[in-house]
């Protein structure tokens, strides 16, 4: 017997492709219902999904959801007194169904309106997914109050850089090398620890 290694032969994998499942229609009765088959478990029997062999070949194109017409929803103008007003309302109505710390954090935003923009100004994430759970019923409020329905928020997050101070020895030890790099030099020379 040798010593070496014995090294196998790769697979080899042969791929076919997957054909299209069958089309099932089902015939519609004169009053515009489907009927039910109980040999069907499609929910829509009438609809036909393309196989991934079959788009990837190019046979089925994945079409866009083109976008709905908008209905003519208001756009019509107002002051910020009467923005203001509203906001407090929708405020209040959060406030009355949500927990405390949900109430404090959204009772102390500060909202700016820009035209139809309201900018927000978030400290941290736990803030703005707090907001973001009642943004819905607030922007909703809002539009239907202010009939403005191209009412939208701009959030934008504090960049506050968080006040490190230095507790451990090598975090001084650093800062004040930070200041004055002879400081390294000098631990170097002297052969120092810094604890």
């Amino acid at each position: 017997m040798s010593n070496e290694p014995v090294v196998a032969a790769p697979e080899k994998t042969i791929s076919t492709p997957v054909s299209a499942p069958p089309v099932v229609s089902t015939p519609l009765p004169s009053n515009g219902t489907a009927l039910k088959t109980s040999n069907s478990p499609a929910k829509n029997p009438g609809i036909k999904l393309p196989s991934i062999a079959d788009i990837k070949s190019g046979k089925f194109e994945l079409k866009k959801e083109e976008k709905k017409e908008e209905e003519n929803l208001p756009t019509n103008e107002f002051s910020y007194g009467d923005f203001k007003h509203y906001w407090d309302e929708a405020i209040a109505q959060v406030a009355a169904k949500n927990q405390t710390s949900t109430n404090v954090m959204i009772s102390h935003l500060q909202p700016e309106l820009k035209e139809d923009k309201i900018h927000l100004v978030f400290n941290n994430k736990v803030q703005l997914e707090l907001f973001q759970s009642e943004k819905p019923f607030i922007a909703g409020y809002l539009r239907d109050k202010l009939q403005n329905f191209d009412i939208d928020f701009v959030i934008e997050m504090n960049s506050v850089e968080l006040d490190t101070t230095p507790y451990t020895n090598s975090e001084k030890f650093k800062a004040m090398t930070a200041k004055n790099a002879n400081l390294q030099t000098l631990r170097d020379v002297l052969g120092l620890d810094i604890n």
